[in-house]
């Protein structure tokens, strides 16, 4: 969705998800009522549920039940972003870089993308928090950078969905859209090809937006 805003995101999912304009606009419309209501409202987490509820009934009242979000709330990026953010110390093993060039080579070439588990530690706040790279050969702290989060899914549904709830989120103005991404485990391929760590898993990863820095 590169070059469009929140609107025109929300607008061509749901027309795609519709049976007619008139259904379309008729569900969009009521988005945007909902959104309104709940603008710089969400604080917590459990605003957000809340909001999500309420956000999954007008989609049912439309019968665009395949634009439901609650199912994305399994993922707990979305708890991140109420965290006060924290800066963190991850890893690089010297199977895939034998030493510290190998990685910032990469790292100027592609960007950092460092995997990160399935429960994103509390404080990894998305566009916030940095992580400090150390080199397991040497011990030493070498790169620091701002982490971004990617979201690696199975499918283009998948991907759809999440790219509307990060729309509805930038409005509600809980995140700032361009800090988390999101792609198909397809459309990573070809950088796997281009990486010495090789395959890229569906989950969640630390990516470098902007600057690396030597540390």
């Amino acid at each position: 969705m590169i070059g469009l805003n929140e609107y025109e995101v929300l607008w061509n999912i749901i027309k795609s998800a519709s049976p007619s304009v008139d259904v379309a606009k008729n569900a969009y419309d009521g988005l945007l009522l909902l959104v309104k209501k709940w603008s710089g409202t969400i604080k917590r987490y459990k605003d957000l549920e809340r909001f999500v509820e309420e956000h999954d009934e007008l989609m049912v009242e439309n019968g665009l039940l395949q634009l439901r979000v609650k199912s994305l709330l399994e993922l707990n990026v979305w708890k991140r972003l109420f965290d006060e953010p924290r800066d963190f110390l991850m890893g690089v093993g010297k199977t895939y870089y034998p030493t510290e060039v190998h990685f910032l080579e990469e790292a100027i070439r592609m960007g950092i993308s460092k995997r990160l588990p399935r429960n994103l530690p509390r404080g990894l706040v998305p566009g916030k928090s940095r992580i400090f790279l150390v080199h397991w050969a040497t011990r030493r702290i070498f790169c620091v950078f701002r982490a971004s989060i990617q979201l690696v899914v199975i499918n283009d549904d998948k991907k759809r969905l999440v790219e509307y709830f990060l729309a509805l989120l930038s409005l509600l103005k809980v995140c700032d859209a361009s800090s988390i991404a999101v792609n198909t485990k397809k459309e990573v391929m070809q950088e796997e090809k281009l990486r010495y760590c090789g395959v890229k898993r569906l989950g969640a990863y630390a990516i470098s937006v902007g600057d690396v820095h030597e540390g």
